[in-house]
């Protein structure tokens, strides 16, 4: 789960780095759901919710889509066979 939260983090921030948006802060409440009734014991789910603070004139769609793009090219998320959902909060200041 922790390297999935960190190449969704680390994905997304190339792609804010070149689309010039001023990522101030980012923190993630990741979790997994593992069930514990079949063998062998693994994860069945992943759950990020990344809190992402922006700076500047950038609407909150154009974050999202970049959130997005950035679990399409997270190379750890398209080697699971779990499902993984990531669910962002944006805040943008300085409009």
């Amino acid at each position: 789960m922790v390297s999935a939260a960190s190449c969704q983090l680390l994905s997304f921030l190339a792609l804010a780095a070149r689309a010039r948006i001023d990522v101030v802060a980012y923190d993630d409440d990741a979790e997994a759901e593992m069930s514990e009734s079949e063998q062998p014991f693994r994860i069945n789910a992943i759950r990020l919710r990344p809190q992402i603070t922006v700076d500047g004139d950038v609407s909150e769609d154009r974050v999202r889509r970049l959130v997005e793009l950035g679990h399409e090219q997270c190379y750890i998320a398209n080697t699971l066979t779990c499902s993984m959902e990531v669910e962002p909060t944006i805040t943008v200041r300085n409009r």
